[in-house]
Formats: structure tokens, sequence, C-alpha cells
């Protein structure tokens, strides 16, 4: 069998290759969108069971937006400073789930352990404080998980160390548990 029609074959499999390989090219040329938290604004995070956690987000700090109702990021590239919280529930051993949460953050690069420090906040929420090394980016900072009846948040503050990463503690004071109108 021979091939006579090239020259259609050649455009189509360029034309193929052009489906992916032009939105992955603008993809990476275009900056996500940021936003700049303001004074006293009101984010929430939303387990996968429907429960809420609220929380002064933290003011001057940018954030993308995401894919992920249950997480979020913030940065301060001034200050090469990274904020990343993230919540479950359902959780039937706090300290289980813990472990389990500190075990996947390095999976994503972030080596995290437990310092023996032990978190309560005015909001009810308890837990243990660590500390994280992203060893790629040679940031470190604090971190805490903490739980309130099932539901546990993570919170990691990372730094490179052009300013020190933030303490957690007024963000963690600021932690409310919402129900999700599934229950």
């Amino acid at each position: 069998m021979r091939l006579t029609q090239k020259l259609p074959a050649v455009v189509l499999a360029v034309l193929a290759g052009a489906t992916w390989a032009v939105p992955a090219a603008v993809s990476r040329a275009v900056e996500n969108p940021t936003t700049t938290v303001n004074t006293r604004e009101t984010e929430a995070l939303e387990a996968p069971a429907g429960a809420n956690l609220e929380y002064q987000a933290p003011e001057g700090w940018s954030t993308s937006p995401s894919t992920s109702r249950a997480s979020v990021v913030y940065t301060k590239p001034e200050d090469d400073q990274t904020l990343k919280m993230s919540v479950v529930d359902g959780s039937q051993d706090f300290d289980v789930t813990a472990d389990r949460v500190l075990r996947q953050q390095a999976l994503d690069g972030t080596s995290a352990a437990f310092d023996g420090g032990e978190i309560k906040t005015s909001n009810g929420f308890t837990g243990k404080s660590c500390v994280a090394i992203k060893t790629e980016e040679k940031a470190t900072g604090p971190c805490a998980v903490v739980h309130k009846e099932d539901l546990v948040v993570l919170v990691i503050a990372t730094s490179t160390g052009k300013g020190e990463a933030p303490d957690l503690q007024n963000l963690l004071n600021s932690f409310t548990m919402v129900k999700g109108a599934a229950e």
C-alpha cells in the first residue's frame, strides 16, 4: 500500500499537536491572577463532608484562585513567605489523622515533624505544633495540626530567610467551625 496523501497527513499531525501545545504555551506565558487580602477579610475552606472552616485571612498576603475548596495558599513574594492551609473532616482519631496529614505533605515536598508543643485556641480548636522544611526551596517555618470534633486543619508557614515565617497563633485563634447544610 502506497501513501499518496502525505501533505494532508502532515497537516493533521501538526494540528493535532497544536491542540495540546498552544494551550500549554499560553498557560505558561500568562501568570495566575492574584488577589491581595484586605483588612478583616473572612475566608472559608470547605471539607469534603461539608463542614466549613471560617477564619480571618492574613492581611496583605496574596492568593490565587484554586480548584480546591479544601485548601488555600497565601504568599508574600517580597518576603519569600508562603502560608498553606487545608482541611479534612471525618477524623475518628486525631493523632492518626494528624500523622497522615504530615506524611501527605512529605509527598508534596514539605517535610514536617511534631515538636512536642500543644495548641489551644480561643474557639475550641486543639492540636499539635510542628516544624516544616521545604528542602528544595530552602524554606523553614512553623506548622500546626489542630482539630475540633472531626474537622482537622493543617497550617504551614515557611520562609526562605528574607523574613521570618509568621506566627500562627492569631490565625489559629480566628478559626471557627461551621457545619455544612448536609448535616
